[in-house]
């Protein structure tokens, strides 16, 4: 974004849309979740709320009105990608959620006192915490709330979703309080919010947690090598079952996973970053192959669909990469 017009384009180099930088006073842009368009507003950050608008790609641009500038990863959407909910006041008070083609809103919380914007679930609900509570309030304004199951005398201050699962039925939360919630966190927590349900945090014991590779289940790496190989498996988040996907040779975690593409941005205990990327098909191969892209590659790589990222190069340009494609090189 540069001069006096905004210029969007998709990962193949075609042309999504054109607008008037100058003329509309624009001065910051995110894009939509869903990647069919982004969100912009018209004036300077500060003060806050500001004139925001939607283009949707080959659809007029939407001018909603004034609410508060999202973070950079874009506003929360519905799952069905029609709505945004926003804070429309500078005090984190009242949320409307607008219809992206302009034709409605919708009046979802009033508060007296600062609550947070959490996002959707899988139900088309706008979540929201307030005090001790997460509120689900959909579209016609009906509310139900779930306690989070604090300890007595503790009081929640703020709440932010740190992760979601893509089927929406998971989210985890990370919630700031009074007082300390445990032994190890001094005043904030993480929980889990499993469709009707708040609890801790569960997963396979002595593994991490890479990626979500299906509805809600994620892929987990264990940190130990057990005869030289580590058993890969996808954990549910929901039934807390596990299955396993591959074995393999390799204790590296992935920079990024996609597909049944783990991508090491580097040479595996040798370097991270350069022109080197290491690959590995879960389920068809046992190590990290390494391939030389050809390009100094720099920063941790964005996954997108099919086996493919989106990389950023020490030269300032954005680069595909083809997992599938270099693991057959």
């Amino acid at each position: 974004m540069g001069g006096d017009v905004a210029t969007f384009f998709d990962l193949s180099g075609n042309t999504l849309a054109t607008v008037d930088r100058r003329g509309l006073g624009l001065t910051w842009v995110a894009w939509l979740p869903d990647g069919s368009g982004a969100i912009f507003a018209n004036e300077p950050r500060a003060p806050q709320p500001l004139d925001l608008s939607v283009i949707r790609w080959g659809r007029p641009r939407v001018d909603l009105g004034r609410a508060v500038a999202p973070d950079i990863g874009g506003p929360p959407l519905s799952p069905d990608g029609d709505w945004i909910a926003l804070f429309v006041d500078c005090c984190g008070q009242h949320i409307v959620a607008f219809r992206l083609d302009g034709s409605d809103r919708r009046e979802i919380l009033t508060s007296s006192v600062p609550v947070s914007l959490l996002g959707w679930d899988a139900l088309s609900r706008v979540l929201v915490e307030s005090g001790n509570e997460i509120l689900r309030v959909d579209l016609d304004g009906k509310r139900t709330s779930l306690d989070l199951g604090l300890p007595a005398g503790v009081h929640a201050k703020w709440a932010n979703l740190t992760d979601q699962s893509p089927d929406r039925r998971v989210a985890f939360l990370l919630v700031g309080a009074d007082r300390p919630l445990s032994d190890s966190f001094n005043g904030f927590g993480v929980l889990s919010l499993i469709d009707d349900s708040v609890s801790e945090p569960t997963r396979p014991a002595r593994a991490y947690a890479v990626a979500w590779i299906t509805g809600h289940e994620q892929l987990m790496v264990p940190w130990e090598t057990v005869a030289g190989r580590r058993t890969v498996t996808a954990y549910d988040v929901i039934t807390r079952s596990e299955r396993p996907l591959a074995a393999i040779g390799e204790g590296v975690q992935p920079s990024a996973v996609s597909g049944r593409i783990l991508l090491f941005l580097g040479e595996p205990y040798v370097r991270a970053g350069g022109p080197v990327v290491a690959v590995l098909r879960l389920g068809v191969d046992d190590r990290y192959k390494n391939v030389n892209v050809g390009v100094d590659l720099d920063v941790s790589p964005f996954p997108l669909a099919d086996g493919r990222f989106l990389a950023y190069g020490r030269d300032g340009w954005l680069y595909v990469i083809d997992g599938e494609a270099a693991a057959n090189s």
